[in-house]
């Protein structure tokens, strides 16, 4: 279950208490529940439990370990083994410890919700191979630059497919000018042209395959594969 947490406080540290990484504090009876509020609370890694006084303790949560220990008379500092001390997660994701048999989990900004570390998808076959295989909308990132939505078909011939035009029933006009043509329009779930600055992105590694599906008014469909396609620069002459 991901939603299970385990975590194990390494040996307690006396009279140290760590700063500027506190999430909440709160007073407890005990230490142990003072564990109990890192406990659950995912972003916690570690405390600081103040002396007893008048029947309780200050407990202190923070969301980092081994870092900017300082000396304070009374106070405990207790941290869990941590696996997001290594940065697991990438692109700004954040590591929440104590979760799934890695021992952590990424919380990840939407446009890098690759697998489990946060890696960006470039394309439909990254999100494929990752084990997303039903058709619908995704966001990638093919390149340095930002990420964009795409529609992706995970059906067809063996799926990972990033579709870059659907026309189905004319709901969409499609003739327009320069400008929509370059970066795209219509709607992803319906009719829709990505747009070709976006094409031009996905496919400038020289290692893409065209598929054309086609069917009549009759129902009667036929395709045509490419080996090699891509589209470049229009800065390119």
């Amino acid at each position: 279950d991901d939603e299970f947490r385990n975590i194990v406080f390494k040996e307690p540290i006396p009279n140290k208490k760590m700063k500027k990484h506190l999430i909440k504090t709160e007073d407890v009876p005990n230490e142990g529940s003072c564990r109990v509020l890192c406990y659950m609370d995912p972003n916690c890694v570690s405390i600081n439990l103040g002396p007893f006084i008048q029947g309780k303790h200050i407990c202190q949560l923070n969301n980092a370990t081994d870092k900017s220990l300082a000396y304070e008379k009374g106070f405990t500092h207790l941290a869990i083994e941590n696996p997001c001390d290594s940065g697991p997660c990438l692109n700004g994701g954040t590591c929440q410890a104590g979760f799934t048999s890695k021992g952590f989990r990424c919380i990840c900004p939407e446009e890098f919700s690759g697998g489990e570390v946060c890696q960006a998808f470039r394309n439909c076959a990254d999100i494929f191979k990752s084990g997303q295989k039903r058709d619908g909308v995704y966001v990638i990132k093919p390149d340095d630059r930002s990420a964009f939505d795409v529609f992706c078909d995970q059906t067809t011939a063996g799926g990972g497919w990033t579709v870059f035009q659907k026309r189905i029933d004319g709901s969409v006009d499609f003739n327009l000018n320069w400008s929509n043509y370059k970066h795209g329009f219509g709607n992803l779930n319906g009719e829709f042209w990505l747009g070709l600055e976006r094409i031009h992105r996905l496919t400038s590694d020289n290692n893409s395959m065209l598929r054309v599906d086609m069917e009549d008014f009759e129902g009667e469909s036929a395709y045509a594969e490419y080996s090699l396609f891509g589209v470049r620069s229009e800065h390119d002459k």
